[in-house]
């Protein structure tokens, strides 16, 4: 290869690596937002399972009885290290990061105690067996969407106003209770009346006007791409009891 050849090579490969970094931390957050997804699902199950969930009562107290449930204790004495680590059997979804730390572990016990043949199949089941307020008021229909599950019949939920400060704190779950409020202005031009997986999607890290017509033809399309993900990975049960070092 020529000096000259070696140079537009390397030129080429320099204006390409910011694409592929962006390509990058696209499909990671693509990947850690389907993880989340399901460590979500499996923490809503539970919900459902074991935590007579009710519509006029803050989900904490449908928390604290799952905490209470005796499934709940023996997938925290299967999982000490991650679910039982202070001798406390606190089912506490209430951030991403709870929910991630626990996520795994909890997918375990519902591929141990809930019907089905595997793990998608008792989520299915439960989530097309959930309230529908619940499912509204902890945005599982974007938990739904992201790995195909089927879910109630939400169409009286549209009404109801839901809160973005909610919406971010998705894949975590509420403490509070669902509050009886219809939108401000109607459902049609709210986002989150709607289940717009493209509101997940990362923000680009430019305004549009900072791009040129190619950079933004490029980042468009970086961002639309969909890769066929797998249903998202667990964890092996061994792994998981390992102490922490």
């Amino acid at each position: 290869m020529s000096a000259l050849r070696r140079r537009q090579v390397h030129r080429l490969e320099m204006l390409a690596q910011p694409h592929l970094e962006r390509k990058r931390q696209i499909e990671e957050h693509g990947r850690l937002t389907l993880e989340g997804a399901a460590a979500h699902a499996a923490a809503v199950a539970f919900i459902v399972r074991y935590g007579e969930p009710k519509l006029t009562e803050p989900l904490s107290l449908a928390c604290e009885r799952v905490s209470q449930s005796k499934y709940w204790h023996e997938c925290c004495d299967r999982f000490p290290h991650l679910l039982n680590r202070r001798g406390f059997y606190k089912f506490a979804p209430y951030s991403r990061l709870a929910v991630s730390v626990m996520g795994h572990a909890v997918r375990h016990g519902v591929i141990d105690h809930f019907h089905g043949n595997d793990e998608r199949e008792k989520l299915n089941l439960i989530f097309a067996s959930a309230p529908a307020w619940l499912m509204w008021f902890t945005f599982a229909d974007y938990t739904a969407k992201l790995l195909n599950l089927a879910v109630p019949d939400m169409s009286i939920m549209i009404s109801i106003a839901r809160t973005k400060t909610h919406f971010d704190l998705w894949w975590g779950l509420p403490r509070d209770v669902l509050e009886n409020r219809p939108w401000p202005n109607g459902p049609e031009n709210e986002p989150l009346a709607q289940t717009d997986l493209g509101l997940l999607r990362p923000s680009p890290p430019l305004r549009a006007q900072e791009l040129s017509p190619r950079q933004l033809r490029r980042e468009q399309a970086t961002r639309e791409h969909v890769v066929e993900n797998p249903w998202p990975a667990l964890i092996p049960e061994d792994f998981l009891k390992l102490p922490n070092r």
